[in-house]
């Protein structure tokens, strides 16, 4: 069950003040949206109160770095997602893998409210090209509702992509190993005909040899004369 707080300063001060004293837990606490703190089953959203805030680090330091998807990460908290094939249906394998993997685009950048702090990532609306499925939409106030990326949800595509890239070693390994099984084969064969070429010259060179060498005694014996 969700709860909507407003979202101000003082009671957001308050929030980090309280969990910076208090010891490791695990709660779910998700900052969402322009509605305030939204006590949720999501690790991570957005924060709209005209210039959000991104929560970083076990102690929740707060960054005024404009509106990005922020995450208050909390010692020894865990995020599970349902899964449960139970209620799941139309289950197949995605189409998604290596080849939407190569072109999604990874950039560093720095944002604009905070110029100093590099990051390294995606680009919202090029990773939407690509994979939409990871990426909110937001609206035309790139203020109040910049668009976003959820970058677990990245997670099975870059487990599809390490699955593929193995199979092709896996193939290329094997396809090695038969080439090097058909070279030793060609070796081989190539051996014994070389053999067979060698004793055919040796035979041919004996039956010359019995050819010529009457003539060369007939030769010997007019010259002796």
């Amino acid at each position: 069950m969700k709860r909507n707080l407003p979202l101000n300063r003082p009671l957001l001060t308050a929030l980090l003040v309280v969990l910076s004293l208090r010891p490791p837990f695990s709660p779910t606490a998700t900052l969402s949206g322009s509605e305030g703190i939204d006590l949720g089953n999501s690790p991570s959203g957005l924060i709209d109160n005209g210039k959000a805030i991104s929560l970083a680090n076990d102690l929740g330091e707060a960054d005024w770095a404009g509106a990005f998807s922020a995450s208050l990460l909390v010692p020894a908290a865990s995020f599970i997602n349902t899964s449960d094939r139970r209620l799941k249906e139309n289950i197949k394998p995605t189409h998604y893998g290596l080849d939407a993997v190569l072109k999604m685009r990874v950039v560093d950048y720095r944002y604009k409210a905070d110029p100093k702090k590099p990051h390294t990532g995606f680009i919202a609306q090029d990773l939407h090209q690509v994979y939409p499925e990871a990426v909110t939409v937001g609206g035309e106030n790139v203020k109040t509702q910049p668009r976003g990326v959820d970058y677990a949800k990245l997670t099975p595509l870059l487990t599809k992509a390490v699955q593929e890239q193995q199979q092709q070693i896996e193939t290329l390994t094997q396809d090695k190993a038969a080439q090097a099984v058909q070279i030793a084969a060609l070796k081989k064969q190539q051996a014994a005909e070389i053999t067979t070429l060698q004793a055919a010259l040796e035979e041919l060179h004996q039956l010359v040899g019995l050819k010529t060498t009457p003539r060369q005694t007939g030769r010997k014996a007019t010259a002796s004369r």
